[in-house]
């Protein structure tokens, strides 16, 4: 039986990829922008954290919406690849592991957005639900 991959093999795969990755053909990746762009969210002014930022397709969108972006990402080039496509004040890209507690310090976000490629939804829903906390609309 072979080994899973650790993380740092896992998060250096995705840098070597990242070069790449918005030009190879990725169903998932395509189906997670079309479902966040149709949800209707209401982001005006609110405080998003992505997760799996990624090259920052669904970042761009988010803070063109947002009042502000935390976008989160295990891999170093792919995080290089989102700064160099978004260039905004309302975004901080932080390279994280989901697995470690969020770099979420003062207040609360208001969305968490993530794709649906993460195998270990129930870890992102147990560490979200508790940072959610509601808040009237003005």
């Amino acid at each position: 039986m072979t080994a899973s991959p650790s993380r740092p093999e896992i998060a250096t795969a995705y840098d070597r990829w990242a070069a790449t990755y918005d030009d190879d053909p990725n169903r998932t990746r395509e189906l997670s922008a079309a479902v966040l762009r149709q949800r209707g969210l209401e982001l005006a002014g609110r405080d998003v954290i992505e997760i799996g930022c990624g090259t920052g397709r669904n970042t761009q969108w988010l803070a063109e919406r947002a009042g502000s972006v935390l976008a989160l990402d295990f891999s170093e080039g792919m995080l290089r690849q989102a700064r160099a496509r978004v260039v905004s004040p309302r975004v901080r890209f932080v390279q994280h592991d989901i697995h470690d507690a969020w770099p979420v310090a003062g207040g609360s976000p208001d969305a968490v957005a993530s794709c649906p490629r993460w195998s270990n939804h129930a870890r992102i829903t147990a560490t979200a639900f508790p940072l959610l906390v509601p808040r009237p609309r003005e």
